[in-house]
């Protein structure tokens, strides 16, 4: 009967531990991970060519160095999305730097598609990836706490190959 109770015991208290370990795990997500969660997100949008999607975490208020805003971000998508197809995006490195209330996410990546039947990159090459440099703020529109406002700096294989803000 007594050993019946210890390994009761036992049994609870191993189920309480593995219950905290994991509260705390979900309590303790850090704004890194948030902030590469959304860019797995953007990216899943940008693989399944749903703009919306893609886009779900930019601001209404976004503005880049291009003096873009979200709505002229949505149109260019769906003209992308109809004139390539197979859309992937390779990440290469990514650097996260929060401070206070803004974080940047440094991103080096390569986005390969799919034009009149070839292969082809829109970003980056084979012989270096493209960067870009997100800006966002804490925000409580979405359940990441975090949502894009900008773009900072672009580096790609186009003429215009560097443009910083």
């Amino acid at each position: 009967m007594k050993l019946k109770k210890i390994l009761f015991l036992v049994a609870c208290s191993f189920l309480i531990l593995v219950c905290i370990v994991f509260l705390v795990d979900f309590l303790i997500y850090s704004d890194e991970e948030k902030l590469l969660d959304i860019l797995e997100e953007c990216k899943k949008g940008i693989h399944d060519e749903n703009t919306s999607y893609a886009l779900k975490y930019v601001s209404n208020s976004y503005k880049d160095i291009f003096g873009l805003s979200k709505e002229d971000l949505l149109k260019i998508g769906e003209g992308v999305f109809s004139k390539f197809d197979e859309f992937k995006v390779i990440i290469e490195k990514t650097e996260v730097l929060v401070e206070s209330d803004i974080a940047t996410l440094s991103i080096s990546f390569r986005m390969l598609i799919t034009y009149n039947g070839q292969r082809t990159f829109l970003f980056g090459d084979l012989n270096k990836p493209a960067f870009v440099k997100l800006l966002f703020k804490r925000s409580e529109e979405n359940i990441k706490g975090w949502i894009i406002i900008g773009i900072n700096e672009l580096k790609t294989r186009w003429p215009i190959s560097t443009i910083k803000n």
